[in-house]
């Protein structure tokens, strides 16, 4: 039976652990292989949120401000 004092399980329910990865200047061979990871780790850790934080400015960002 699992502790009630113990840090996992006095957690409120939606509290989620979360995985950061730091991407540093990565071409698009890189990215392929970002891919597999990520579901790799999605598998791993299906409870986890999973979040990717990249170093370059993305063409998506002025697209999404201007949406």
């Amino acid at each position: 039976m699992p502790d009630p004092s113990s840090p996992a399980t006095s957690r409120s329910p939606t509290a989620q652990r979360a995985i950061v990865l730091l991407h540093a200047d990565e071409a698009l061979g890189d990215a392929i292989v970002n891919i597999a990871m990520y579901r790799a780790l999605r598998l791993a850790f299906p409870d986890h949120r999973i979040i990717g934080l990249y170093s370059k400015d993305s063409a998506f960002r002025t697209f999404a401000a201007n949406s």
